[in-house]
């Protein structure tokens, strides 16, 4: 039976935390697995607690796993699978999977490409992600602005996206809304969702019309009371610009199950989705919407993109959405965030004018954008079934391409490279023998005292 070691941040309220108890799901029915897991935090959010039956069998699964090493501290896997982002993926076992949201802009960091290639395989959510890993590189440079080498993905990479969940709406929930046309947007208010455009510009279209809503389901950190004093503030920064305004703003803050968030998608006065995001890996909180078929506005690029069209192989892909169109630029510095979203990264921006024109569309034509909604929940629930996502998942984890990663006999090549008399010589065979290693801390070991007592010159030491 498989040793399997799940290293994520299973109990997290998180995007990556719901990516971790998707994946533990899929394996869940597995009989030829031995299941482990190692729960790691995710930022300052906080952690699920219920007493679901998923949620004491994961709690399980993090006891007998401590137990094990307590006992063993030496303790192998056959195989470990690695929730989070590449920069904390490492070696642990002989087939190692790094399964990623991936990158909500135009390029991965060299870092990523770095940790990544030490992987077996990749497994991320969503075209755009894959697509943008894949096809990063960065140039490798001499003294002389040569190009000597270039730093690119070597590891297979393959897309699985989320499923479609059977969640039925809660029996208690109640939402007093004054208004009865209401926008939904659910975001975490960061840089990257980009909410402040989306507040301002739904204000500015609908300043004088009393009868429509937009509702705001977020926090800055967490949903604490503390949060919610400080989303409140945030929000009222923008709002109080427009003491005249008629239309109303209702912020949604708190810890909410999945059966009052489909009561939320579903009520009767919440009559489209809209976001105005940077860039999605997935897009979580949109593709829920488009499950309970709400119509749906947002930015024509990134991880979204998967879902939201029809994919009718007799002619171009039908989108199901009202698109706002969006142009690629610069990161602000704000968002920056060294080793993983890189300065001089792009993602999408919105212009003003567009966000009102698409709002201002869908409220005008409700009805058409209605029957857009339809086709797509139904295509959703049909293309991306529990059962159809739980196979690829699995595939991509247990296919036959997953193989052993063969780790490089860093001491021996050693050996024969200080067999070798002429410093020159010495230096090609290991410039050889490192073209075939992927692993930096392995080539570091090979390099180190190669040239004792000899006079070397480097050359470039390549972006790390």
């Amino acid at each position: 039976m498989l040793k399997v070691l799940v290293k994520a941040p299973a109990l997290s309220m998180s995007g990556y935390g719901e990516q971790a108890r998707f994946l533990l799901e899929s394996l869940k029915d597995r009989k030829d697995i031995d299941l482990y897991l190692i729960d790691i935090p995710w930022g300052k959010s906080n952690q699920i607690y219920d007493r679901s039956e998923n949620f004491l069998w994961m709690k399980k699964l993090i006891t007998k796993t401590a137990i094990c090493h307590a006992q063993d501290k030496n303790m192998t896997y056959d195989m470990s699978l690695q929730v989070t982002i590449p920069n904390e993926w490492e070696r642990i076992a002989p087939v190692n999977i790094g399964y990623t949201a991936g990158i909500e802009c135009d390029r991965v960091s060299p870092y990523w490409i770095q940790k990544g290639n030490e992987m077996s395989k990749i497994i991320t959510i969503s075209e755009h992600s894959k697509n943008v890993y894949k096809d990063t590189k960065y140039e490798v440079l001499n003294e002389d602005d040569q190009l000597i080498d270039l730093l690119h993905l070597k590891t297979p990479i393959e897309v699985v996206n989320y499923s479609t969940r059977n969640t039925s709406p809660s029996e208690n929930f109640s939402l007093d809304l004054q208004t009865n046309f209401n926008f939904l947007t659910v975001a975490q208010f960061g840089p990257r969702k980009n909410l402040p455009i989306l507040v301002e510009s739904f204000i500015k279209e609908f300043h004088d019309n009393k009868d429509v809503g937009l509702v705001v389901k977020t926090h800055v950190i967490n949903p604490s009371i503390s949060d919610k004093v400080r989303s409140r503030r945030v929000i009222r920064n923008l709002t109080e610009k427009y003491p005249d305004r008629k239309c109303k703003i209702y912020l949604l803050h708190g810890e909410m199950t999945e059966q009052q968030m489909c009561s939320l998608y579903r009520h009767p006065k919440i009559k489209a989705f809209t976001t105005t995001t940077h860039g999605e890996g997935f897009g979580l909180p949109i593709f829920e919407a488009a499950c309970n078929g709400l119509p749906v506005v947002a930015p024509n690029w990134s991880g979204h993109m998967d879902f939201l069209s029809y994919p009718d192989p007799k002619k171009k892909k039908e989108k199901l959405f009202r698109e706002i169109p969006c142009y690629l630029d610069r990161v602000h510095e704000s968002a920056v965030w060294e080793t993983v979203i890189e300065n001089g990264s792009m993602w999408a921006h919105v212009k003003e004018s567009d966000v009102m024109l698409a709002l201002r569309d869908l409220y005008k034509s409700h009805n058409r954008f209605r029957r857009k909604a339809k086709k797509l929940k139904e295509h959703v629930l049909r293309d991306f079934d529990e059962k159809v996502i739980f196979k690829k998942m699995n595939e991509a984890i247990f296919n036959d391409s997953t193989q052993e990663q063969e780790t490089p006999d860093v001491h021996r090549i050693k050996e024969e490279a200080m067999m070798i008399e002429s410093p020159k010589q010495r230096a090609a065979f290991l410039k050889e023998a490192m073209d075939n290693i992927s692993s930096q801390a392995d080539k570091l070991e090979l390099l180190k005292d190669s040239f004792s007592n000899k006079t070397a010159y480097v050359l470039s030491c390549g972006p790390s």
